[in-house]
Protein backbone atom coordinates (compact mmCIF):
# COMPACT_ATOMS: atom_id res chain seq x y z
CA UNK A 1 0.00 0.00 0.00
CA UNK A 2 1.29 3.44 -0.89
CA UNK A 3 1.09 6.60 1.19
CA UNK A 4 -1.43 8.06 -1.24
CA UNK A 5 -3.71 5.03 -0.86
CA UNK A 6 -3.42 5.16 2.94
CA UNK A 7 -4.21 8.89 2.92
CA UNK A 8 -7.19 8.34 0.65
CA UNK A 9 -8.46 5.53 2.86
CA UNK A 10 -8.02 7.66 6.00
CA UNK A 11 -9.68 10.68 4.42
CA UNK A 12 -12.61 8.66 3.12
CA UNK A 13 -13.04 7.00 6.50
CA UNK A 14 -12.95 10.33 8.33
CA UNK A 15 -15.35 11.95 5.90
CA UNK A 16 -17.82 9.06 5.82
CA UNK A 17 -17.76 8.42 9.56
CA UNK A 18 -17.97 12.10 10.43
CA UNK A 19 -20.82 12.86 8.07
CA UNK A 20 -22.85 9.85 9.21
CA UNK A 21 -22.19 10.74 12.84
CA UNK A 22 -23.33 14.31 12.23
CA UNK A 23 -26.49 13.05 10.53
CA UNK A 24 -27.23 10.71 13.44
CA UNK A 25 -26.67 13.40 16.05
CA UNK A 26 -28.86 15.93 14.25
CA UNK A 27 -31.68 13.69 13.00
CA UNK A 28 -32.07 10.55 15.15
CA UNK A 29 -33.08 10.88 18.81
CA UNK A 30 -31.04 8.81 21.29
CA UNK A 31 -34.20 7.71 23.10
CA UNK A 32 -37.35 5.98 21.95
CA UNK A 33 -40.70 7.71 22.55
CA UNK A 34 -41.26 5.54 25.64
CA UNK A 35 -38.01 6.76 27.26
CA UNK A 36 -35.90 3.67 26.56
CA UNK A 37 -32.50 4.21 24.91
CA UNK A 38 -32.44 3.74 21.14
CA UNK A 39 -29.80 0.99 21.12
CA UNK A 40 -29.57 0.77 17.33
CA UNK A 41 -28.94 4.49 16.96
CA UNK A 42 -26.38 4.49 19.77
CA UNK A 43 -24.47 1.53 18.31
CA UNK A 44 -24.51 3.10 14.85
CA UNK A 45 -23.22 6.36 16.33
CA UNK A 46 -20.41 4.48 18.08
CA UNK A 47 -19.53 2.68 14.84
CA UNK A 48 -19.45 6.01 12.95
CA UNK A 49 -17.30 7.52 15.69
CA UNK A 50 -14.84 4.63 15.35
CA UNK A 51 -14.63 5.16 11.58
CA UNK A 52 -14.11 8.91 11.95
CA UNK A 53 -11.49 8.50 14.68
CA UNK A 54 -9.62 5.87 12.67
CA UNK A 55 -9.53 8.13 9.63
CA UNK A 56 -8.40 11.19 11.56
CA UNK A 57 -5.82 9.12 13.44
CA UNK A 58 -4.48 7.66 10.21
CA UNK A 59 -4.14 11.09 8.59
CA UNK A 60 -2.45 12.48 11.71
CA UNK A 61 -0.06 9.52 11.90
CA UNK A 62 0.88 9.89 8.23
CA UNK A 63 1.72 13.54 8.83
CA UNK A 64 3.68 12.83 11.99
CA UNK A 65 5.65 10.03 10.34
CA UNK A 66 6.98 12.50 7.77
CA UNK A 67 8.47 14.65 10.50
CA UNK A 68 9.39 11.94 13.02
CA UNK A 69 9.85 8.53 11.38
CA UNK A 70 10.76 7.01 14.75
CA UNK A 71 7.07 7.16 15.69
CA UNK A 72 6.53 4.48 13.07
CA UNK A 73 9.36 2.34 14.38
CA UNK A 74 11.91 3.31 11.71
CA UNK A 75 15.32 3.37 13.37
CA UNK A 76 17.44 4.58 10.45
CA UNK A 77 16.81 6.97 7.63
CA UNK A 78 14.01 5.61 5.54
CA UNK A 79 10.34 5.81 4.73
CA UNK A 80 7.95 4.27 7.24
CA UNK A 81 5.31 1.89 5.97
CA UNK A 82 1.84 3.41 5.55
CA UNK A 83 0.40 0.28 7.17
CA UNK A 84 1.83 1.50 10.47
CA UNK A 85 -0.23 4.68 10.18
CA UNK A 86 -3.36 2.63 9.50
CA UNK A 87 -2.64 0.48 12.56
CA UNK A 88 -2.04 3.52 14.74
CA UNK A 89 -5.26 5.10 13.48
CA UNK A 90 -7.16 1.93 14.36
CA UNK A 91 -5.61 1.91 17.84
CA UNK A 92 -6.67 5.53 18.32
CA UNK A 93 -10.19 4.56 17.27
CA UNK A 94 -10.23 1.71 19.80
CA UNK A 95 -9.15 4.13 22.51
CA UNK A 96 -11.82 6.64 21.53
CA UNK A 97 -14.45 3.91 21.53
CA UNK A 98 -13.39 2.68 24.96
CA UNK A 99 -13.55 6.21 26.35
CA UNK A 100 -17.01 6.80 24.88
CA UNK A 101 -18.29 3.51 26.29
CA UNK A 102 -16.86 4.34 29.72
CA UNK A 103 -18.48 7.78 29.56
CA UNK A 104 -21.82 6.26 28.55
CA UNK A 105 -21.65 3.89 31.53
CA UNK A 106 -20.77 6.85 33.82
CA UNK A 107 -17.43 5.24 34.72
CA UNK A 108 -15.03 7.67 33.04
CA UNK A 109 -12.61 9.58 35.21
CA UNK A 110 -9.05 10.82 34.79
CA UNK A 111 -7.48 7.54 35.88
CA UNK A 112 -9.36 5.49 33.27
CA UNK A 113 -8.55 8.06 30.60
CA UNK A 114 -4.83 7.94 31.34
CA UNK A 115 -4.75 4.15 31.69
CA UNK A 116 -6.57 3.69 28.37
CA UNK A 117 -3.99 5.70 26.46
CA UNK A 118 -1.07 4.13 28.33
CA UNK A 119 -2.33 0.67 27.39
CA UNK A 120 -2.64 1.70 23.74
CA UNK A 121 0.86 3.19 23.68
CA UNK A 122 2.32 0.08 25.33
CA UNK A 123 0.52 -2.14 22.83
CA UNK A 124 1.91 -0.13 19.91
CA UNK A 125 5.40 -0.27 21.43
CA UNK A 126 5.08 -4.03 21.81
CA UNK A 127 4.06 -4.43 18.17
CA UNK A 128 6.94 -2.22 16.99
CA UNK A 129 9.47 -4.10 19.09
CA UNK A 130 8.44 -7.43 17.57
CA UNK A 131 8.81 -6.24 13.98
Amino acid sequence: MTRRQAAALGGASALLGGSLLLYLVLRIPPQMPDGQPNVAALLLALFCLLFAAAGIGTLAALGLHNRWPALAGVRRRGRPSPAVALRQGALLALGAGAIVLLAYAHLLDAAYLIVTFVILVLFEAFIQSRA
